[in-house]
C-alpha cells in the first residue's frame, strides 16, 4: 500500500527591509511526535442484487485496518467500467459501505441497466487520522454487482386488428433507436388506422405486444407468458402502465378508440424499463416515395418533412441511371404524381417525362424537395449536408463551406464530414435555401441510426470528440462517429 503522512508545521515570522532581515527571536518547538504506521487490507464484499436489495445502504467491500492508537477512516472509491476508460467516485462509511442510491446510479452509468452480474474493480483511497496526523492508503479491490432491472427480449412485434391476430406475421416491429434496450428503451411503431372491410375507418384497434420468446414456444403455447399487455380488460387509454403475463390472466389486448381518437395513423410507444406505454394519433401530411427500383409499391420511402411547413418534404437519396419515381401522400396507391408536378433540375438529374412518372438519366445522388400543396414542385438539388456550431470547423450557425460533408460516388457510400474541431453537442443539416438551418437538422444516434428532427422539437444530443469525423449511408439510413 502507498502512504503519505501530512504533518502540520508551525510558519515562522520574520520582518524585513531591502535585502536583510532581523531575527525577532530563536526558533522554538516541540520534539517531532515519531511518525505512525497504518497498513489497510481490503476484501471482496458479498455481491449485490439492487432487486433484492432493501435498504438504505449496502456493503461494498470490506476494509481492515491496522493501527497502533484510535483511528478514524474515511474512503472514496473509484469504479470502473469494463475498459477502465469511463469511472465513477463516491464516498463511503468507515466500514466500507456506501449510499445504495449513490452505487446504483454509478453502476448505471458505467455499465448500463441490463440485468446480469457485472465485476466491478474497485479503486480504494483511505484517509486515516491519528494523533493529529491524516494517513492516506490506497488499494484496490472488486465488487459483484446486478441492477434491478426486467429481462427484456431483442424482439417485440405488435399482433392485434391491423394484421387479423396472426401467430406468424412479424412483420410490424417495434423498435428503439438502434442501440442496447436496457440504454435505449423506448420502443415505437407507426401503424395506419384500423380498416372495415369495406375500407371505412373502423371504430377500435386492438392489440397486444408480443416478444420474440412467443414466437419461439409455437402456437400451442404461444399465450402462456411475456405478453404485453393492460391490466383492464377493454380498457382505452392512450397513455398509462402496461403489464407483462399470461394472455388474458395478466395481459389484456390495449384498446385504441379509433372514433375517440381519430387518426391517419397511431404511433405506439412502450419504454419497456419503465413499464409504461403512449399511444398518438397522427394527421400531419406524410409524403412517400416509390418506383422502379422499388417494385412500384411494394416500398414506400418516407420523406422528412421540413419544420413549420405543411407541404413540403425533402430526402437524400440514390437514384440510379433510368430509375423511374413517383409521390403519393401515404403510403399507398391515391392521389399520387410524378411528371405532373413543376420539375426543377438544379443537379444535372436529366429529367423526363415517360408516361407520367419521373425518368432520371443520370446516376447519382440527389436531394430532392418536394411541395404537395395547391401547386406540386419536384426539386433535383446537390445533396449538401453540413455541421454546425461549436464542434465544426468553422464555428457558425450559418451554412459555411468548410463545414461540408464530402459526397460519396457509389449507392451505398457514406457522406463524410470534416474532423470535429471541439469536444460538445453535434448539430448537422441538409442545404435548403430559404430555410433557417435547424427545420432540415437531423442527427446519427448513439446506436448509429439517422434520426430526422421533422416537425418536432429539440432533438436528444450526441456529444462527439475533436478529430472524431461523421460518416452518414443514406441508403441504409444508419451513421457512425469515427
Amino acid at each position: 500500500m502507498k502512504k503519505s503522512i501530512l504533518f502540520i508545521a508551525l510558519a515562522l515570522a520574520f520582518a524585513s527591509c531591502g535585502n536583510t532581515y532581523e531575527e525577532w527571536a530563536a526558533p522554538q518547538g516541540n520534539e517531532q511526535e515519531a511518525a505512525k504506521t497504518v497498513n489497510m487490507t481490503l476484501a471482496e464484499a458479498p455481491a449485490i442484487n439492487f432487486a433484492t436489495l432493501n435498504t438504505d445502504s449496502v456493503q461494498l467491500f470490506a476494509p481492515t485496518m491496522k493501527v497502533e492508537d484510535p483511528a478514524t477512516n474515511v474512503y472514496t472509491v473509484t469504479l470502473f467500467n469494463a475498459d477502465k476508460r469511463k469511472s465513477k467516485q463516491i464516498k463511503a462509511y468507515a466500514d466500507g459501505k456506501v449510499k445504495a442510491s449513490e452505487l446504483e446510479e454509478a453502476f448505471i452509468d458505467l455499465w448500463g441497466r441490463r440485468p446480469q452480474q457485472r465485476d466491478v474493480a474497485l479503486h480504494v483511497e483511505a484517509f486515516t487520522t491519528v494523533n493529529g496526523m491524516s494517513i492516506r492508503n490506497e488499494g484496490n479491490t472488486t465488487a459483484k454487482i446486478t441492477p434491478d432491472s426486467p429481462v427484456l427480449e431483442d424482439h417485440y412485434y405488435y399482433m392485434g386488428t391491423n394484421n387479423a391476430w396472426s401467430k406468424t406475421d412479424k412483420s410490424l416491429e417495434l423498435q428503439n433507436g438502434g442501440g442496447d434496450l436496457y440504454d435505449d428503451p423506448v420502443i415505437s411503431i407507426i401503424i395506419p388506422s384500423a380498416k372495415n372491410a369495406d375500407n371505412t375507418i373502423a371504430a377500435e384497434n386492438t392489440f397486444k405486444i408480443i416478444p420474440q420468446s412467443a414466437y419461439d414456444r409455437g402456437t400451442a403455447t404461444f399465450f402462456d407468458g411475456n405478453i404485453i399487455g393492460v391490466a383492464a380488460n377493454g380498457a382505452e387509454g392512450m397513455s398509462g402502465s402496461f403489464v407483462v403475463g399470461k394472455n388474458d390472466e395478466v395481459a389484456n389486448a390495449f384498446k385504441i378508440n379509433q372514433t375517440a381518437h381519430p387518426g391517419k395513423y397511431y404511433k405506439i410507444e412502450l419504454n419497456l424499463l419503465e413499464k409504461t406505454y403512449n399511444i398518438t394519433a397522427m394527421n400531419d401530411p406524410e409524403l412517400f416515395l416509390t418506383g422502379s427500383n422499388y417494385g412500384w409499391g411494394g416500398t414506400w420511402v418516407p420523406l422528412v418533412p421540413v419544420h413549420s411547413t405543411t407541404d413540403t418534404f425533402w430526402k437524400i437519396i440514390y437514384l440510379h441511371a433510368n430509375e423511374e419515381i413517383k409521390f403519393a401522400p401515404q403510403a399507398g396507391w391515391s392521389n399520387d404524381f410524378g411528371s405532373q408536378a413543376t420539375i426543377n433540375d438544379q443537379a444535372g438529374a436529366g429529367i423526363t417525362d415517360n408516361g407520367g412518372n419521373i425518368k432520371v438519366a443520370n446516376a447519382g445522388w440527389y436531394l430532392l424537395v418536394v411541395v404537395n400543396g395547391s401547386a406540386r414542385k419536384v426539386s433535383f438539388l446537390w445533396p449538401e449536408v453540413y455541421l454546425m456550431g461549436s464542434t465544426a470547423p468553422v464555428n457558425n450557425w450559418t451554412i459555411d463551406s468548410h463545414n461540408a460533408f464530402t459526397i460519396p460516388a457509389t449507392d451505398n457510400g457514406e457522406f463524410i464530414s470534416p474532423a470535429i474541431a471541439a469536444n460538445g453537442e453535434l448539430r448537422m443539416c441538409i442545404k435548403l435555401d430559404t430555410y433557417d438551418w435547424w427545420k432540415t437538422e437531423f442527427m446519427v444516434t448513439t446506436g448509429g441510426r439517422l434520426s430526422y428532427r421533422g416537425k418536432g422539437g429539440d432533438q436528444s444530443r450526441v456529444n462527439v470528440l475533436t478529430g472524431q469525423k461523421v460518416h452518414i449511408n443514406f441508403t441504409n439510413g444508419t451513421g457512425s462517429y469515427q
